[in-house]
């Protein structure tokens, strides 16, 4: 029988501490660099398997919110472990098992299996095998085990905050007659996804590195900071005036690094916000910092 997990399941916890952030220090020494990992293969690792966690959740009719979560769990998780430790793929399913039940939009266990099953072989590149009861049951017992060690690696902390809502509520206050730049800055938040900026950052300066995106995308000015006119308040700058306290750096620290994600791979199939036609090369007039 296919054997799908990691030799480390059921360890010792990785503690107390909150795991829902981690610094860039961190991100430059995580448990998979230190197992010789290389930052490439752990780029390359999470992506497959955010693509693997998409066409699955998607194929189980889940939400978008809920697939969201169980991405930022497996962003959390292998910030703190190591992928030659633990199976990407028995843990991505396993995420979204969990977040199925956080977001109450939970899918009876078999099904998962089934559908795990299913598009774990069409990834490999060969007719998937029967699924035998037995193999069911191995791959059930793994995921169940794999959730444990999933709980305690995050530190039990369940809780995700989306740049969704606060994405529709810059675009709503900057554009009110443009519905295109929400729906634009919202893709560009799920491909964000398939980068690490949901443990780096909160999710307002995500949802802000979005807006920016999005406008430059659109070619749409945004409020610049100017002097006191006629009496009134000196205007500022447009993410001033969304986030008293955001930081322009982080802003453009985000969106260069979903800039860096299609330079590299190109938008994922969920975003559509490139034509065909178009190349990376295309979004290069966005990296410049806001101003």
């Amino acid at each position: 029988n296919a054997e799908y997990m990691g030799k480390n399941f059921g360890s010792s916890a990785h503690g107390s501490m909150r795991a829902r952030y981690v610094t860039k220090e961190e991100l430059a020494n995580t448990p998979s660099r230190k197992d010789d990992v290389s930052e490439t293969d752990e780029t390359r690792y999470r992506l497959g398997t955010c693509s693997f966690m998409l066409e699955v959740g998607m194929t189980l009719k889940m939400p978008q919110l809920t697939i969201a979560t169980a991405i930022a769990y497996f962003h959390r998780f292998y910030a703190r472990r190591s992928f030659r430790q633990f199976d990407r793929w028995i843990i991505g399913v396993t995420c979204l098992f969990l977040a199925g039940k956080v977001e109450e939009t939970s899918k009876r266990l078999r099904d998962v299996v089934n559908v795990f099953h299913k598009v774990k072989n069409k990834h490999d590149n060969r007719p998937a095998p029967p699924l035998s009861e037995e193999l069911a049951f191995n791959i059930k017992d793994q995921i169940l085990i794999a959730e444990q060690e999933l709980l305690r690696t995050i530190a039990f902390d369940l809780e995700v905050l989306h740049p969704y809502t606060f994405v529709r509520e810059f675009a709503r206050v900057l554009c009110p007659r443009n519905k295109l730049l929400h729906k634009i800055a919202h893709n560009f938040v799920n491909d964000s996804l398939r980068t690490r900026v949901c443990i780096e950052f909160a999710p307002k300066a995500i949802a802000l590195a979005a807006i920016y995106l999005g406008a430059r995308y659109l070619k749409i000015q945004l409020p610049t900071a100017g002097p006191s006119v006629a009496g009134q308040p000196p205007k500022k700058n447009w993410w001033e005036q969304l986030d008293e306290k955001a930081e322009v750096n982080d802003i453009h620290d985000i969106a260069n690094q979903i800039l860096d994600l299609y330079d590299s791979y190109g938008p994922s199939d969920a975003s559509k916000i490139i034509s065909s036609n178009d190349t990376a090369s295309g979004f290069q007039n966005l990296v410049d910092p806001p101003s």
